[in-house]
């Protein structure tokens, strides 16, 4: 892990969230910035999520899907199921051009099987809705039931609408 231990890119990662939260001034937001990229670029997981979170968003730093992408494919690298969502959306949602579903149904089903409910729900709607994939509705209804137990509320009402139509 570079130059640091674990624990020191531990303390780097919360030190950085920390700032996000308590100091949203340029300074602190550029600060925090700095300790993501440092902790990151020693490949530690929770700190390459939050920095592809900071360019997925836009914060600190101008909005760049691709760089951000960047940080998620090594993040999901580790089992970030939360970095597997977020390439699956980015592909989904069409931000780097063009809507890539076959990518979309990958990570999707990658954070879906990995105990993700957002990544469960889309899942399940991909399946439902026929998108990139065929329709198929037993998986949905299962994909659907996982992101209901994972506390989702809309997926509840998907299901239920399935549920009439069976």
């Amino acid at each position: 892990m570079d130059n640091c231990g674990k624990a020191d890119l531990r303390a780097i990662t919360s030190e950085a969230l920390t700032l996000l939260k308590n100091d949203r001034s340029a300074a602190g937001v550029s600060r925090a910035l700095a300790l993501y990229r440092q902790a990151a670029e020693a490949d530690y997981g929770p700190a390459l999520y939050n920095l592809g979170s900071m360019y997925f968003n836009g914060i600190g730093v101008e909005r760049d899907y691709n760089e951000a992408l960047k940080w998620f494919y090594k993040a999901a690298e580790q089992g970030d199921i939360d970095a597997m969502f977020n390439i699956a959306y980015i592909a989904d949602r069409g931000y780097l051009g063009s809507q890539d579903l076959a990518l979309a149904f990958v990570w999707y089903q990658k954070a879906a099987q990995g105990g993700s409910a957002r990544g469960q729900y889309d899942l399940a709607a991909m399946y439902h809705h026929g998108r990139g994939i065929d329709i198929d509705m037993a998986s949905a209804i299962y994909w659907y039931q996982k992101a209901v137990e994972g506390g989702v509320p809309r997926a509840q009402i998907n299901l239920d609408e399935l549920n009439r139509q069976s």
